[in-house]
């Protein structure tokens, strides 16, 4: 049944690419190739050949595409859909810059055609071309400066095959998408390996171990590595490049030694890695197969009382273990079925996971990264469906919980808490206040029906709100009103506060920081937040004094400034 939705998915999204190519050819398209007519030089044997003139389009957006299409990068700032930070403002997440003509935003199938189409380019007219004699050692290779610099009209044939191919990334003025994802590609394939083609006297390749390797540390995306320069670090441990690894022409058949199973699963296809090469940046082996998790309730419930504190979770199992009969089974929808497989098959030994999405942080990039923007905090009843993939849910979620405390434990961390333990607490949380089938039937009366229905919690499990003892015995209804305070806590920090409120705040409640560095991202001060103490997490009237006292600090700053002669 799996592999029939897999098949099914696939075969959607190439014919959605196959009409999307048909119905957005880019404006101002001219014919590429030679005539078919036969010159003294040509024959059967030799078509016409590409030709580098490249579609060039106006500096200033046509009146027909909406401002949504990003015409200009500079269009990207201002764009909600971008979110550029000061440290990525020249380095925007293609998979949301790149859009369709009315200025929609791609899926990841769109994309992930267009990261396959841009890897064989570079495999194909790039990879290939042997340092020049121009060119001092010092150079980068295969880096967007160098390639412009020394083969300028090899990189021209290559931009101009990428948008005849994928004709949405030529909707731009100046080449910029194209370029940016060749650039992409090309740092993926390129980053601290020697050229193949020069006197290399090492097989091994540097990498340095804490390299950051997403768009910017500050706000931990898809673990797509952007084109920007990296300083070279002495003294690391060095990586062998795996044999194994080949690169792939464009929509192979999965080759059966890459697949976990009977198909090939949504993240590998999302992190692109079925396009690793033998230039691929590597880390150790990191062995996770010996970490599995019981999906039964039973061995759930051991999990979550005693292993991990999750509160209201044994309430749930055992609602959902009294009521089994009275849940209808239901197929879960696609994007839970997405985030299921990302969850159930994310390997922290993948090289394109960057630091900030491993050891304690492990689990930030596949619970928020799902199909259609679905994140943990999406799953209900209606898109989970039944009992059976609850509890399957539930276990991979156990198992990225305690992959995460195995991490930290082989690289001797101290973590003070695991984002992996937040995600699951709210997913928990989603699905105990969703719970109905207690309203289908009507309670037995007698008072052992209260005994029945629910269970005590253990003594062990303490709840993320830290709720009065005398709350204990109250409705499902009450219990499940204030079990969902914090289910959105996290969204309400993020959109509201700023970097510098959240770090004010972490230094004046004492919160310990799981990560050591001096100037911590804002996502690393919302974890540390949200994994510390209950009482430690910012309230609706908390949040509204930091901005008061935000907004009042500038107004003074500004008076003062003023004042100076």
């Amino acid at each position: 049944m799996m592999e029939l939705y897999q098949d099914n998915k696939r075969l959607n999204e190439q014919l959605l690419q196959a009409c999307t190519q048909r119905e957005f050819r880019p404006p101002n398209d001219i014919h590429r190739f030679r005539s078919i007519s036969l010159s003294p030089s040509d024959s059967i044997s030799q078509p016409g050949v590409a030709s580098t003139t490249k579609i060039h389009q106006p500096a200033n957006r046509p009146s027909r595409y909406p401002r949504q299409i990003l015409w200009n990068i500079e269009d990207c700032r201002d764009d909600p859909d971008i979110n550029l930070t000061r440290g990525n403002k020249s380095r925007p997440s293609m998979e949301r810059a790149i859009r369709h003509a009315d200025g929609s935003l791609i899926n990841k199938g769109v994309w992930r055609s267009i990261r396959s189409t841009a890897s064989h380019i570079v495999n194909e007219r790039l990879l290939t071309l042997k340092r020049p004699s121009a060119a001092p050692s010092s150079a980068k290779q295969n880096s967007r400066k160098y390639l412009k610099k020394y083969f300028p009209s090899k990189w021209d044939d290559a931009i101009s095959s990428l948008e005849e191919q994928e004709p949405l990334v030529a909707l731009c003025a100046s080449h910029w998408k194209a370029e940016h994802v060749l650039g992409t590609v090309l740092r993926d394939k390129g980053l601290n390996v020697q050229d193949a083609n020069s006197d290399a006297e090492s097989d091994t390749v540097e990498v340095t171990a804490t390299t950051d390797l997403t768009v910017s540390s500050k706000r931990p995306r898809s673990p797509t590595i952007e084109d920007s320069p990296q300083k070279k670090r002495k003294g690391k441990e060095k990586a062998t490049v795996d044999p194994d690894l080949s690169d792939v022409s464009v929509n192979p058949p999965p080759p059966a030694s890459t697949a976990s199973g009977p198909h090939i699963t949504a993240l590998s296809d999302a992190l692109n890695l079925n396009q690793l090469g033998s230039n691929e940046k590597s880390r150790p082996d990191i062995n996770i197969k010996f970490i599995n998790v019981n999906p039964s309730i039973d061995n759930l419930k051991v999990a979550i009382t005693q292993d991990l504190k999750i509160s209201c979770g044994v309430q749930l199992l055992d609602a959902m273990l009294a009521k089994s009969d009275l849940m209808p089974s239901l197929p879960p929808s696609a994007q839970l079925q997405d985030l299921l497989t990302q969850i159930e098959t994310a390997d922290p030994a993948n090289p394109l996971f960057s630091e900030d999405n491993i050891d304690a942080q492990w689990g930030h990039y596949q619970f928020r990264h799902g199909l259609d923007n679905f994140t943990y905090s999406d799953v209900t009843w209606n898109n989970v469906g039944s009992i059976d993939i609850a509890c399957r849910l539930l276990a991979a979620c156990i198992k990225t919980c305690k992959v995460a405390r195995f991490l930290c434990f082989e690289k001797n961390i101290t973590a003070s808490g695991y984002v992996a333990d937040h995600y699951l607490q709210t997913i928990v949380e989603n699905l105990w206040k969703d719970w109905k089938p207690t309203e289908q039937s009507e309670p037995a009366p007698g008072p052992a029906n209260s005994t029945t229905t629910q269970a005590e919690p253990s003594t062990s499990d303490q709840h993320v709100q830290q709720l009065d003892p005398a709350t204990a015995n109250t409705s499902s209804e009450n219990a499940s009103a204030l079990l969902s305070i914090a289910t959105n806590s996290d969204t309400v920090i993020r959109d509201r506060l700023k970097a510098n409120d959240l770090k004010t705040w972490v230094v004046e409640h004492g919160i310990t920081m799981t990560s050591k560095k001096t100037a911590p991202t804002k996502e690393e001060l919302i974890i540390a937040i949200l994994n510390a103490s209950p009482s430690l997490t910012p309230s609706e009237d908390d949040i509204s004094t930091i901005i008061e006292n935000r907004k009042n600090k500038a107004k003074l700053v500004a008076s003062k400034t003023t004042k100076k002669p």
